[in-house]
């Protein structure tokens, strides 16, 4: 669960790479960027077998160390995307060759476990063990790195570059990215995580370039398709869209945590004020959240984002339906209303002339109402039309003429919900949609067995009712409906 942002800061902030299919994590404050691999290495004359050569970065001269050597893991195949660390301890510098980046992660303790080892130079201190123990980080020791035996170490310690590091002020560091055509960067500490997730949520919430959600350690994340935002793409929505190089960034906007899909990340990137340049505004869309471009000797040139004005105030409003408590970490007192009141659900609230609510893990998604529905002859009446969703073909049911409402003037808030439940795909028209809740089985309350006589046929899809207060305080009553009574229903030729 995510902490509040000042504690969650003063954790320690790693970055983890991978060996052969080894896993290993340095804190990044020793790193100092992650560099390309260069064409050809500068060999050196009775070097020891882990000193892969030496690499000359803008005038400084630093050995790169083989680390399969250092830990008798099998050379394996180079990998295309190999990559170098660069880490600094006391002015000296080393490069660290790996096959492949992995992800930004910040460290919880419990999650950490420290070697007993009578080796006071063990490169490997411990490890990270993370989603329940399935997954295994190992820990890199920079200070026994630097202990290495016969490794070469520089007398000019402490400058790097045409400057020393003292006169140029606080380095900072930055995470650099690749977005469509773009390379971006964001301050290292103002990223929570950057992580590689299997697949997206779907979410009713999906709206714009949001494409669903995952859980976060129990906090709820939307996933924003950068690209997309930055107009390089149409959002992608598939079940490929977090695949191969691409990570989420996760970051604090407001009050909220949110994830920026990109298409890869590249590397780290040290930086001082002065390599901050400021360029003239060419457009006005989105350009706010450019806060200049880092520009270093021999280096690409690359884009630093300010993440407070990446999503303007109506774009979170509108990803989180105005409901940021289905967002943000749960404090202590929440922890104790889950303990008493059993767990806790999240349901849509919508109106068909009064309020229902549903389950969001039954609603694939949300749609406004399409100009135009196909609608074959001898359609049952609750049947409004066929709708094509992205190439599917998907039933609207119109709900006021299924429960024997009165029928509506304009249609001008109405919304689809779109459902697939037992292999039944169909959309519900509703009024409009109004929430989204979190409530917990004390919450509920059983209808009156009169209720349900008298309603007779309109009634058999509701099997509870929910009284919950709206962010104003509002004491409201919601009917919950069961998505697979609805499901039948719908089936049946006269409803």
């Amino acid at each position: 669960m995510m902490e509040e942002t000042t504690s969650t800061q003063e954790k320690q902030i790693f970055c983890s790479f991978f060996l052969n299919h080894s896993e290993f994590a340095l804190s990044v404050s020793f790193v100092q960027e992650v560099i390309n691999t260069p064409e050809n290495y500068s060999t050196m004359p009775l070097a020891p077998d882990y000193l892969k050569g030496l690499i000359n970065l803008r005038g400084v001269i630093i050995p790169v160390i083989d680390l399969k050597k250092v830990l008798n893991l099998k050379d394996g195949t180079s990998a295309p995307e190999q990559k170098i660390a660069i880490i600094c301890l006391e002015g000296n510098f080393v490069g660290l060759l790996f096959d492949k980046t992995g992800e930004v992660f910040r460290s919880n303790m419990e999650e950490q476990s420290n070697f007993l080892d009578d080796d006071d130079h063990a490169v490997v201190k411990g490890v990270f063990k993370k989603d329940d123990g399935k997954r295994i980080i190992q820990i890199l020791d920079v200070g026994s790195i630097f202990c290495l035996k016969n490794l070469p170490k520089r007398a000019d310690a402490g400058k790097f570059g045409n400057k020393t590091a003292n006169n140029r002020g606080k380095r900072r560091q930055a995470i650099s990215f690749l977005v469509g055509a773009s390379k971006c960067s964001i301050e290292m500490s103002e990223i929570q995580e950057i992580l590689m997730i299997k697949h997206v949520n779907e979410s009713a919430l999906a709206v714009g370039n949001c494409i669903g959600t995952f859980d976060l350690r129990g906090v709820t994340v939307p996933v924003i398709d950068f690209a997309a935002l930055l107009k390089y793409r149409e959002t992608d929505s598939s079940a490929q869209a977090t695949t191969g190089d691409r990570r989420v960034v996760v970051m604090r906007i407001g009050k909220e945590l949110f994830g920026l899909l990109v298409d890869k990340v590249d590397s780290i990137i040290t930086f001082y004020d002065d390599d901050l340049k400021h360029f003239p505004v060419l457009v006005t869309e989105r350009m706010e959240m450019v806060r200049g471009c880092i520009s270093t000797i021999d280096k690409e040139d690359v884009l630093l984002l300010d993440e407070r004005k990446i999503l303007t105030d109506s774009e979170i409003t509108e990803i989180t339906h105005g409901h940021s408590k289905l967002y943000a970490s749960k404090d202590a007192d929440a922890k104790k209303d889950k303990t008493k009141s059993g767990v806790r659900r999240t349901f849509i609230t919508f109106s068909i002339e009064q309020e229902y609510a549903i389950s969001i893990s039954d609603v694939r998604e949300i749609i406004d109402i399409p100009e135009s529905l196909m609608t074959p002859p001898g359609m049952p009446p609750h049947y409004r039309g066929i709708a094509n969703l992205r190439g599917e073909m998907v039933m609207v049911v119109d709900s006021r003429t299924m429960y024997q409402k009165k029928k509506q003037d304009a249609e001008n808030d109405g919304k689809i919900l779109i459902f697939k439940t037992d292999d039944v795909h169909f959309g519900l028209l509703v009024d409009s949609v109004q929430s989204i809740i979190s409530i917990s089985d004390g919450e509920k309350v059983k209808l009156p067995e009169l209720m349900y006589r008298e309603a007779g046929e309109s009634m058999v899809d509701i099997i509870e009712a929910v009284q919950y207060r709206t962010q104003d305080d509002a004491a409201k009553t919601a009917l919950i409906l069961d998505a697979k009574r609805i499901a039948q229903r719908v089936l049946s030729k006269t409803a």
